[in-house]
């Protein structure tokens, strides 16, 4: 919060529309709201804006953070990823991730998570994936001295 936006609501705002493009924009505000934004944030100078800006923390302003550990993640549309799980209320946060291309087993994932990767697992490497809460379908914990990552 600062001495331009005491209740923090412009910073909110600033965390908001940095996630989206302007396409988004006006899909999640509206147009005449996306507007005022815009026109708003050309009359702030540069400074002005840094300063209602949120720092680069990927957590957004006033949410709190859960670890999860080495989790499997299951999202819409059949997209399956593992790796180390944080969770807020808006985002599931998928560090040194894998994407689990062909699960490899005869039980399920139930079966990955429990027992590691097997000889017909193919997994591929994609660093982080951050996952909208809106996508997620579920999480299932890893036994993690099966996997090593």
């Amino acid at each position: 919060m600062s001495a331009l936006d005491p209740n923090g609501i412009v910073a909110r705002i600033f965390a908001v529309l940095s996630e989206l493009s302007d396409a988004k924009y006006i899909e999640k505000l509206g147009p005449r709201l996306f507007v005022e934004i815009c026109s708003i944030r050309m009359t702030l100078s540069p400074n002005a804006i840094r300063e209602l800006q949120p720092s680069e923390s990927k957590t957004p302003i006033g949410d709190t953070t859960e670890s999860h550990g080495l989790c499997i993640v299951i999202a819409d549309r059949g997209l399956v990823w593992v790796g180390r799980v944080v969770t807020n209320a808006q985002w599931c946060y998928v560090d040194k991730a894998h994407t689990i291309r062909r699960w490899g087993t005869t039980k399920g994932l139930g079966e990955l998570a429990s027992c590691g990767p097997l000889a017909n697992t193919a997994l591929d490497p994609v660093d982080s994936v951050r996952v909208s809460m809106r996508a997620l379908i579920a999480l299932l914990p890893c036994a993690e001295e099966r996997w090593s990552m």
